[in-house]
């Protein structure tokens, strides 16, 4: 990135903050070396810019804080994909027509803070209608209650993260009850999908 002084330019032991938008890789990696140099300009002579010297290209410094529940996420250009390191799930009854008490577990690479989001869809089969469904989240960070949605196809379960969110690395116990089916089935597939929020409730991923 070449940036141009504008008028009246910098000045000697003033700061000058920039900020620019870049769009993320979409595979991990660490911070890079980043350098910074200066070619210093002076006065216009004969209508052409004079250079009067350099700032040598150096290492730039890093904040080097944890962002987001990542080490090290202040550092530019880190890239960490979120991603779920545990999700399980398991049913305390196969009985058809029974009360089944479903337990998951959950392990995020990063903070799930207040506002974020998590839908563990695949539900299939369950007989409990569309409600706002109790749950028992670790120390309530995934709520209380969740948006149950079953259509013929699929059942989804949306829950919100509460103050203060969960933390990265560490798991977050969820259960709540499903009605199960009156006639056999398979278990089907189950998936789960997170929107990461940040302090602000901003969504960040």
């Amino acid at each position: 990135l070449v940036l141009t002084a504008a008028s009246t330019g910098t000045i000697a032991g003033t700061a000058c903050e920039v900020t620019f938008a870049l769009q993320n890789t979409a595979t991990d990696q660490a911070s890079p070396t980043v350098s910074v140099a200066a070619d210093i300009h002076g006065a216009i002579i004969g209508g052409s810019i004079i250079s009067i010297g350099a700032i040598v290209e150096a290492a730039m410094a890093k904040l080097g804080s944890d962002l987001f529940g990542v080490v090290l996420g202040t550092d530019p250009l880190r890239v960490l994909v979120p991603l779920f390191g545990i999700l399980s799930i398991e049913q305390s009854t196969p009985v058809s027509g029974a009360t089944n008490t479903l337990t998951v577990t959950l392990t995020a690479n990063y903070d799930l803070e207040v506002g974020s989001t998590v839908t563990i869809s695949g539900l299939t089969g369950s007989q409990t209608a569309n409600a706002s469904l109790n749950v028992t989240s670790t120390s309530g960070l995934l709520g209380t209650a969740g948006a149950w949605t079953k259509t013929s196809s699929t059942g989804q379960l949306v829950l919100t993260a509460a103050s203060p969110g969960t933390t990265s690395g560490t798991a977050c116990m969820v259960t709540f009850d499903l009605t199960n089916t009156a006639s056999n089935q398979a278990s089907p597939a189950v998936s789960v999908v997170a929107d990461i929020h940040d302090a602000s409730t901003a969504s960040v991923g």
